[in-house]
């Protein structure tokens, strides 16, 4: 498959975008920045003495919410634009 100039271009920088916001995601992931869902779960735990239990398992469990919500983005991205004229289509 034979792209010209401009899809080509398009296609490396969406590639070194997305593969930029993954890493800058997990870079950011191992500081330890807490939420106030992290903060209250370990209230919890030391309020109770329980540890808390995932009850259905996640693909954030394994790779960090931070990287899933940007797959998650990016999914969601490609399907708007794939349905954009369909969405946003004044012709009635």
């Amino acid at each position: 498959m034979i792209f010209d100039k401009f899809t080509r271009t398009a296609l490396v920088l969406m590639i070194i975008i997305v593969f930029m916001i993954m890493l800058f995601s997990y870079i950011g992931s191992e500081h330890g920045i807490k939420g106030s869902d992290d903060i209250v779960s370990e209230i919890i735990i030391e309020e109770t003495g329980k540890e808390e239990i995932s009850i259905i398992p996640t693909v954030s469990d394994f790779i960090g919410e931070e990287i899933t919500y940007t797959i998650v983005g990016i999914i969601a991205g490609f399907v708007v634009g794939y349905f954009w004229r369909d969405i946003f289509n004044n012709k009635e």
